[in-house]
């Protein structure tokens, strides 16, 4: 009883302990609430400028991108009055416009080509700048699937949908859905299979600003682990322009004056661009390109104090001010804001009214932070105006430079910037501050909701891991695009990149491109040693194979004694960890019952590597660590094949026994033999039939001891008799030579060493094999015989028979031999037995080869045959800068709807179309070179279509496709003599038993190319699949 008082105090003090840990826990799992944000990856369209690059090319230049009305969007002069506020007239024939915004590459997104042309078009670039900015921050389409990863997408006005209604048939149903503006970010949501919050935002012209508010919300309270965040907005419509005309708020000259005493009004401009998001600290640790940092940002609104759409200056100082706390940050430390700046004579007044008193809350100091809009260079993007501010102060804040804001020359009449902080930054400079670079960004809605942005630049990353590889160091960059000219533009790319990046580290490169970016099904590769070879190599690269639909089928070859040399593996030790481990353990292993060390037999310049004693523990330790290193990147082998020694090392890694049995045995084997007298062996290029009979007259010990070919053996006996038939064979016509070897292997004249080998082996605990195995002892199949010391007993003197073990692998389907072995032996040899069976003979490493260039041509040879790679792995250990390649090359057309003239006829329905091929899409038909057609079959239409089942599955027969593509291209070309030059079909096209299928054909005839034809499917909910493609001939 008189313990108790004492024990309870323990148990309690334990209990506040055990709590205080969980706290910190759950504290250390959830982000701080005013944690940093980590821009990490980001892109763009805006006027002049198609991407981040070009963005800032446009910026650095002083341009302006403002430009008349292009005729795709309509004819300004018939809509045009300079006079303001006439009806149904816009006093502006003025704007920030993008070109091809009808371009778009469906099939990239699995999207039919019948839903992409009445989909809303911003929907569209949307996709295109984030599938680029999650490239841009290295996050593959792989990584993404299934992620909690937010969307949160600015957008106000969508035109689309009003201009094309005139054009839609029945067949249109996507279109209503396509053209709402909260799909926007469920698109990219749903394209990229994200699990995140998936967010419209639309506070009109601060819509993206506050999307990108709201993403950094998410991310602090655990919403989602990372966040896209960005604006969208294009002008379609002449009656917008028309609408805000009676506002008055254009520029009737089209030039956004911000603050100088010319200013007139606000200039229009479309644009999208997107963020990548990420809480610092995870970014930190994740290693991501760290291109900015958000600091901190807040959001209000105007209140009542004025008119619905007058801006507050009260209400802007208090959302500066909120936001500076937030971020931590002073006033004073503020060196560039990117103003709202729209070039209103009664905005920008207030706009700096706003900034100056919250300013003087922290600094009386004047004129010290410089002030600039970029609406002078693209116009007042309304919903994306926020993401193309925010993007321009992170491309300054990377360059160190502030770019001019353009057209002014003195301040508005009601602007005293000597009694404010502010001064306009109007050329191109660098970006000076005392500390680190910092800048707040303003985005005002038209109906008072505003948000600010405080962002600052990146710390400066630590210094990079530099590279194990030594002067002759390779490196292997992948290529692959989903077609064959996607492909040739990706190298041409990056050899313009290569051309003005030339500094760029190949480690950096290789690492961005490989594990960086999504792989499809078009490959190539590049193994180089330095960037001037790479750039020759692109410029050459053959045209890319197709993968299958299946990885190819890899077959491991373990190379056996007499491939052995000095040094083998020194490189690959110092360059690659996971081989190095292995080897260590290896060497820890041989330590335990040897007095030498295995590491400086491999490694060293001795002939004890021709010493069978060390040969056949440094071959076992080679070939362990090899495999254990393809393995890390992905690469395993279905079935595996060891000559003699090689058997060794390939039934551990099946699991038939342990490294440290494997190990015993190897190195008893090894001893053994060595003790044994010496022998010889040689080469014997000639059959069995011929050279067998006649071993007897050269000596009694003579004897096959593999048979390595239809045509090359080698025999083994003592030394003089191998002598002597040599030079008997010789002077019958018979190739030989001699390798260089202690002992006459897999003889009788092994035998004494059988006892005491027996031994050792009984001493070892079998299994059976856990993967593909043939064994070169019966050139079959291994079974069970492996896990038993009577096999590794038989396995001394038996011959090996590896030419049958090569028909019994190449009888297996194999379509790639990858040799696990010091030089290219046994490869060698299997290729000489099988020329032409379609298989693919990879070395493992070359005597005089540079480092790790036989791998890494291995490695590509394997990517380009639709190999897996385990990019992460093999990049485990590698320097980890992000480069910032080019994008995907998307292969775009033109999907855009041409709304019929009114009383045009409605889309030819003919009574003798083929049942297949269905109506004419109208909208499809209205594109130059461009020609659909929709169809619905079903089992109660069509019941001859339960006649071709495989697996119990309706399946749509090859010929249906033929007939599909033949009438089609007859009713294009208006004759009916078409063949068909190829044909694929990507996948087969199930018909349910009780449901319909949805079927749509495009025809695409372009000049200068074959005909193309593609049969998409649908069915109930699922998306639409690409079924069949086919090139069409005219005969």
């Amino acid at each position: 009883m008189g313990t108790q008082p004492t024990d309870s105090k323990a148990l309690l003090a334990a209990a506040y302990l055990e709590l205080k840990k969980l706290r910190g826990q759950l504290q250390a799992a959830r982000p701080p609430v005013h944690e940093p944000i980590a821009i990490i990856g980001m892109s763009c369209r805006f006027p002049g400028a198609p991407g981040p690059e070009a963005y800032w090319e446009l910026l650095q230049a002083g341009r302006d991108a403002i430009r008349e009305v292009p005729g795709n969007r309509w004819r300004w002069q018939d809509f045009y009055d300079p006079a303001p506020r006439k009806a149904h007239k816009t006093y502006s024939r003025w704007g920030g416009f993008l070109d091809d915004i009808g371009d778009f590459d469906p099939a990239f997104f699995d999207i039919s080509p019948r839903e992409a042309v009445s989909m809303d078009p911003q929907q569209r670039l949307l996709l295109e700048v984030a599938w680029e900015t999650f490239e841009n921050a290295g996050y593959t389409a792989r990584r993404l699937a299934n992620s909690a990863t937010g969307v949160y997408v600015g957008s106000s006005y969508n035109g689309y949908y009003r201009y094309i209604e005139p054009g839609l048939t029945q067949a249109d149903h996507t279109a209503g859905i396509g053209n709402q503006n909260g799909i926007l970010p469920n698109r990219v949501s749903f394209c990229f299979g994200l699990r995140g919050p998936s967010v419209l935002v639309d506070t009109l012209c601060s819509s993206s600003l506050v999307a990108v508010h709201a993403a950094c919300q998410a991310l602090r309270q655990g919403e989602c682990d990372l966040a896209l965040a960005g604006g969208v907005n294009l002008l379609l419509s002449p009656q917008y322009y028309v609408g805000m005309s009676q506002l008055k708020i254009h520029s009737p000259d089209g030039r956004c004056r911000a603050f100088d005493h010319r200013a007139n009004g606000i200039v229009l401009g479309e644009g999208v661009g997107a963020v990548l998001l990420k809480p610092l600290s995870r970014a930190i640790a994740d290693k991501d390109p760290i291109l900015a940092v958000i600091r901190g940002s807040a959001v209000n609104h105007g209140g009542s104090a004025n008119g619905l759409t007058a801006p507050n200056p009260a209400a802007h100082a208090e959302l500066i001010g909120t936001a500076l706390r937030n971020a931590g940050v002073s006033a004073a430390d503020v060196s560039y804001v990117e103003a709202h700046g729209t070039g209103t004579a009664l905005g920008d007044p207030i706009e700096i009214e706003g900034l100056t008193k919250a300013f003087a809350t922290h600094t009386a100091r004047k004129q010290f932070c410089r002030i600039g809009s970029v609406k002078t260079n693209i116009g007042h993007l309304e919903a994306a105006a926020g993401i193309a501010q925010l993007i321009k102060v992170v491309l300054s804040l990377n360059k160190k430079q502030l770019p001019p804001s353009l057209h002014f020359e003195r301040p508005n009449a009601a602007i005293r910037f000597e009694d404010t902080p502010f001064t306009v930054h109007t050329h191109l400079a660098d970006w000076q501050a005392g500390g680190s670079r910092i800048a707040g960004i303003s985005s005002f809605g038209i109906g008072g909701a505003n948000a600010h942005v405080i962002v600052e630049e990146a710390a400066a990353p630590a210094e990079a891991i530099a590279p194990a590889d030594g002067p002759s160091g390779s490196y292997f960059l992948a290529l692959s695009a989903k077609s064959g000219p996607a492909l040739a533009r990706r190298a041409a790319q990056l050899d313009a990149y290569l051309e003005r990046h030339g500094g760029v580290h190949p480690a950096d490169l290789c690492k961005s491109a490989n594990a960086g970016r999504d792989h499809f099904g078009v490959r190539a590769g590049c193994v180089f040693g330095s960037i001037a070879e790479l750039r020759q190599q692109l410029r050459a690269l053959p045209e890319g194979r197709r993968v299958g639909s299946a990885p190819p089928v890899v077959a491991f070859l373990f190379t056996g004694q007499g491939a052995q040399y000095a040094g083998m593996g020194r490189q690959l030790f110092g360059e690659e960890p996971v081989f190095r481990a292995a080897v260590l353990e290896c060497e820890a292993i041989v330590r335990q019952s040897a007095d030498w060390s295995l590491c400086e037999v491999l490694f060293g310049d001795d002939d004890r590597i021709h010493q069978t004693q060390y040969t056949q523990p440094a071959l076992f330790a080679l070939a362990y660590g090899l495999a254990k290193l393809w393995a890390s990147w992905g690469v395993k082998p279905a079935v595996m094949v060891g000559h003699s020694i090689g058997e060794y090392a390939m039934a551990c890694l099946a699991g038939v026994f342990s490294t440290e049995d494997a190990l015993r045995l190897v190195v008893a084997r090894g001893r053994l033999m060595q003790a044994l007298p010496p022998g010889s062996m040689a080469t014997v290029f000639a059959s069995p039939a011929q050279v067998e009979p006649l071993l007897p007259q050269y000596g009694p010990d003579l004897v096959v001891s593999a048979y390595n070919g239809p045509e090359h053996l080698v025999v083994s006996g003592r030394g003089e008799s191998v002598a002597a038939m040599m030079t008997g064979l010789a002077a019958r016509g018979i190739r030989t030579g001699r390798l260089r070897v202690s002992h006459a292997f897999h003889s009788p004249l092994m035998e004494p060493m059988l006892p005491e080998f027996g031994r050792v082996a009984a001493g070892v605990t079998y299994r059976l094999p856990a993967a593909g195995l043939i064994s070169t002892v019966t050139g079959e199949a291994v079974r069970g015989e492996m896990a038993n010391p009577a096999y590794w007993i038989d396995h001394v003197t038996a011959p090996v028979r590896f030419s049958g073990a090569v028909q019994t692998l190449l009888d297996r389907g194999v379509d790639v031999c990858l040799e696990i072995g010091p030089q290219p032996a046994l490869t060698t040899l299997a290729r000489s037995m099988a020329p032409d069976a379609g298989v693919a003979f990879l070395p493992g490493l070359r005597a005089n080869a540079p480092g790790n260039r036989p791998l890494l041509e291995g490695l590509a040879e394997l990517y380009r045959a639709g190999a897996g790679i385990s990019w992460d792995t093999l990049y485990a250990h590698a320097r980890g800068v992000q480069a910032p390649l080019p994008n995907y090359p998307f292969a775009r057309s033109t999907y855009w709807i041409t709304p019929p003239a009114p009383g045009t006829a409605s889309p030819d329905r003919r009574a003798d179309r083929h049942p297949f091929l269905g109506h004419p899409l109208t909208p499809v038909a209205n594109q130059p070179g461009h020609f659909g057609w929709e169809a619905t079959i079903d089992h109660a239409q069509y019941p001859f279509l339960g006649d071709h089942c495989i697996d119990q599955e309706s399946i749509m027969p090859f010929s249906a496709y033929i007939e599909i593509a033949t009438r089609a291209a007859e009713e294009v070309l208006g004759r009916p003599h078409c063949k068909i030059a190829s044909l694929q079909l990507p996948r087969a096209l199930v018909i349910p038993p009780d449901a319909a299928v949805r079927l749509q054909t495009l025809l695409v005839m372009q000049p200068g190319q074959a005909i193309r034809v593609e049969v998409y499917s649908q069915s109930g909910r699922r998306d639409w699949t690409l079924n069949a493609q086919a090139t069409i001939e005219t005969v």
